[in-house]
């Protein structure tokens, strides 16, 4: 079965929770656990992974940082419309998501 969230994405998000994770005092080798991915990948600006390896990484990181009630605003203050790239782009520039979907 393939789930709608199973698509291959931009490393950056990944790349951005990684980094996250390490200013509060994770090491990579943790936070990368699971997830196929190698601290040198994560540099690649045009490396995929996939929603798999996105959530393993999350998992992580709840399972390392969840005792923070913050922890999900903390990291999503991190991401700008730049993170997602062209769509980014497109929202930016769009007065609603469909027309920049479309």
């Amino acid at each position: 079965m393939k789930y709608a969230w199973a698509f291959e994405r931009s490393v950056h998000s990944v790349r951005l929770m990684a980094d996250f994770a390490m200013e509060s005092g994770i090491s990579y080798q943790t936070i990368l656990q699971g997830t196929g991915l190698s601290q040198q990948q994560l540099l690649d600006p045009n490396m995929v992974v996939t929603g798999h390896q996105e959530l393993q990484l999350i998992h992580n990181l709840v399972e390392q940082l969840g005792d923070r009630p913050t922890l999900g605003l903390e990291v999503g203050t991190r991401y700008h419309f730049t993170t997602f790239g062209p769509l980014g782009m497109a929202l930016m520039s769009s007065a609603s998501i469909r027309e920049a979907l479309d």
